[in-house]
């Protein structure tokens, strides 16, 4: 129980029999009431946290100055309700995390496993004073590079273990790794716990196979890449890993490639098999790189569990861009840069991530055939937009407090057809639109369905948002609360009032809430939300039918309870839960 409310009892089994303090009571130092003016108290509302002060009226009275700011708990590390228990139930939510760094240490997360080795793996060590203090090294060094250059040529699976202390930066340059010999270069991993190991220069990665893992590169003032990946005239680079790694600098520029890292090839096709995952990137106080991560012709990228983050220099800042093929980015994290993930060329697929505080753009998307799902972009400048491409497809995201666009998919080439879809995404709070679909000619085609615009209700701010376009599918999408609930301009239009051939037009409240993964949920258990949402089984087809590249809402919900969604499926934005 909170100290306020504890107080609350003591006072009253004090007062007694109906008796009122009185102010000589408060004035009398002997009284105990008195004793309670100044302390913390919890008031009358849903948490626990003591936000206010015991005082004394001139009646004699004791009340708490608590003005009832009801915090509700999220999955954000933090106890929000002050009940002792921080993010309850969220241990398992595939939420990206809420900043960069969240635990503001500078270096990747300490906890590691140890590595599973044959007995064939050539070891190698590096530390303040040779020896290295693991009996399983075969060799020690005091630098990186001459490690590096003591191995080559690999004849066998190598470790290159490094232990506690800060290092230059190094090169790894056509050491002979392949799938046969691969390399891993990491911090030193003991008992769990993995060591503290600065590095304080570029990395680079000049050879295929090679693993980067565990360790913080810091440039300080150097105007230089942090970790850059390319490949010679001679040779490819391919299956390239950068895993647990927290990657700054202090230094202001606009070069793109003193990104913080940095992928172009020499050769004209593209590099392939690129994995990042729980990379940390975030801009020094005294100043920021242009991009975050920035990766030119590539093709099967995975970038996974990673953060892109305080990036601001006058020219356009991006969190991760990235020009390919086959591009799959999940569970990660942008915020505070001008655009927070850009991805061009097609075949890609944008899964669990977070955009929020963006200045332009929380992703912006060029080209063909590309899933957005279970996403959150949330008080952007615009949620996403989306340009050209056909076959785009944005499923069970939250577009919410963007001060423009929810979402804006605008064509430039000319070109015509089936463009894609939308369907159980949640529009909320936009400043000028939910959604904006504008082409340039009247034959473009799109399915809007099962949506739920709500609260677009700024000035001329609109729900639904369509210029020269043939919407053949609308269906089943909720409004309520819109300035305007579609506006429409072109041949091909219909009736701006029906919201392009949506029959029946769906209306009433969502009545949304915050629940324990964030905003926007559609249940509560009484009294925070009375009322049942309008949104709740609305839909025309079953939660477990609705499904996209591996995502069905019947295992996601829409409550704060976390209770799946069963029968017809809930209209809008779904979270995860908990098996």
């Amino acid at each position: 129980m909170a100290m306020g409310r504890a107080l609350s009892l003591l006072l009253l089994s004090i007062a007694g029999c109906g008796r009122v303090p009185t102010l000589e009571d408060c004035r009398t130092r002997g009284a105990p009431e008195f004793e309670l003016v100044g302390l913390p108290c919890d008031g009358p509302d849903v948490d626990l946290c003591a936000e206010g002060v015991w005082e004394c009226s001139p009646l004699g009275e004791l009340s708490c100055t608590d003005a009832t700011n009801d915090a509700r708990e999220i999955c954000n590390g933090v106890d929000d309700d002050c009940d002792g228990l921080t993010d309850p139930g969220c241990g398992c939510l595939a939420l990206p995390p809420p900043d960069c760094d969240p635990d503001g240490d500078g270096l990747p997360p300490r906890a590691c496993a140890e590595p599973t080795l044959s007995g064939a793996e050539t070891i190698a060590c590096v530390c303040a004073a040779a020896p290295c203090a693991d009996l399983r090294c075969q060799t020690s060094h005091t630098d990186v590079q001459t490690a590096l250059d003591a191995l080559a040529p690999l004849g066998a699976p190598t470790e290159l273990w490094l232990f506690a202390g800060t290092y230059d930066g190094f090169t790894v340059e056509e050491l002979g790794s392949d799938a046969t010999r691969p390399l891993r270069i990491t911090a030193h991993c003991a008992a769990g716990e993995r060591a503290a190991v600065i590095v304080r220069s570029t990395v680079e990665l000049k050879s295929s196979n090679v693993t980067l893992e565990g360790m913080r590169v810091d440039l300080g003032a150097q105007l230089a890449a942090g970790v850059r990946v390319h490949d010679t005239p001679a040779l490819r680079t391919e299956q390239v890993s950068l895993r647990a790694l927290t990657i700054t600098g202090d230094a202001l520029s606009t070069a793109e490639d003193h990104a913080y890292v940095f992928l172009r090839p020499y050769h004209n096709s593209d590099l392939g098999a690129l994995t990042v995952e729980e990379v940390d990137i975030y801009g020094g106080a005294n100043g920021s790189r242009r991009h975050g991560m920035m990766l030119d012709h590539v093709a099967g990228v995975v970038v996974q569990d990673s953060s892109f983050c305080r990036l601001d220099t006058p020219a356009e800042d991006i969190g991760l861009r990235i020009l390919g093929t086959g591009v799959l980015v999940s569970r990660s994290l942008t915020r505070a840069v001008d655009v927070g993930f850009s991805l061009a060329d097609g075949d890609y697929l944008v899964d669990e991530v977070l955009a929020t505080g963006c200045r332009a753009h929380g992703i912006r998307t060029d080209g063909y055939n590309g899933t957005i799902k279970n996403s959150r972009l949330l008080a952007n400048g615009n949620g996403l937009d989306a340009m050209d491409g056909v076959g785009l497809v944005v499923f069970n995201s939250l577009f919410a407090g963007n001060a423009g666009y929810g979402a804006w998919h605008h064509r430039t080439d000319g070109c015509c057809g089936t463009l894609g879809a939308f369907w159980y995404n949640t529009f909320a709070e936009n400043g000028v639109a939910g959604l904006v679909l504008e082409g340039l000619l009247d034959r473009e085609i799109w399915e809007v369905s099962f949506n739920l615009f709500a609260g677009q209700s700024s000035p001329g701010a609109v729900g639904l948002r369509t210029v020269n376009y043939a919407i053949v599918t609308s269906v089943g999408n909720l409004f309520h609360d819109n300035q305007a609930t579609c506006a429409c301009s072109g041949a091909d239009c219909g009736s701006a009032t029906d919201c392009q051939n949506d029959t029946p037009l769906l209306t009433g409240a969502p009545a949304f809430v915050d629940g324990p993964g964030g905003w926007r949920y559609l249940l509560a258990q009484p009294p925070e939300q009375p009322i049942a949402s309008a949104a709740l089984d609305a839909s025309s087809e079953a939660a477990a039918a609705a499904c996209v590249a591996g995502t069905c809402l019947g295992a996601r919900t829409t409550s704060t309870t976390t209770a799946v969604d069963g029968g017809q499926a809930d209209l809008g934005f779904h979270y995860p839960v908990c098996p």
